[in-house]
């Protein structure tokens, strides 16, 4: 488990390796050898550690919260896929990963920046317990993690 993961919950650190490893075997051309050790991975994630406590206690629906994410263009659900022995089964989005990508008109780090800053704006209160943390990870190469947090989101 590379150190960077190491601040996450154990089933976020899973997801994340997960993620990490099943992009970098979509995107890498197994027919060019330079390309075999790039491990750089385009997409954010947009990671959040809930307080499902403060959440409760200030009446906000998580639901609604993970709507706003949503409502971004260059927001895609992380799914996660449960492999049994009938297959591999399609299970609801992470509640708590959001994948970040490029689009036409904004980069991903400025999507994810506004992003954060609308949930800021909706949520912020100090001096109120937060409802959790939010964090930007990149996979960057030979499968090291840039972990960002931003801070006073909730």
């Amino acid at each position: 488990m590379p150190d960077s993961l190491k601040g996450f919950k154990k089933e976020i650190q899973k997801s994340i390796i997960q993620w990490f490893e099943i992009t970098k075997n979509n995107n890498n051309d197994r027919n060019d050898p330079e390309e075999a050790d790039d491990y750089y991975i385009d997409p954010l994630l947009l990671v959040i550690e809930w307080d499902d406590n403060a959440i409760r206690n200030r009446g906000i629906q998580k639901n609604n919260v993970i709507a706003v994410i949503q409502g971004f263009n260059g927001y895609q659900p992380l799914q996660r896929n449960i492999t049994t022995n009938v297959g591999t089964n399609n299970v609801t989005p992470s509640e708590s990963i959001f994948v970040i990508t490029d689009t036409r008109v904004s980069g991903k780090r400025q999507i994810a920046e506004d992003i954060v800053l609308l949930l800021r704006q909706m949520y912020f209160q100090r001096g109120v317990v937060s409802m959790g943390r939010v964090y930007e990870v990149e996979a960057t190469r030979k499968g090291v993690f840039d972990v960002k947090e931003f801070r006073e989101v909730f």
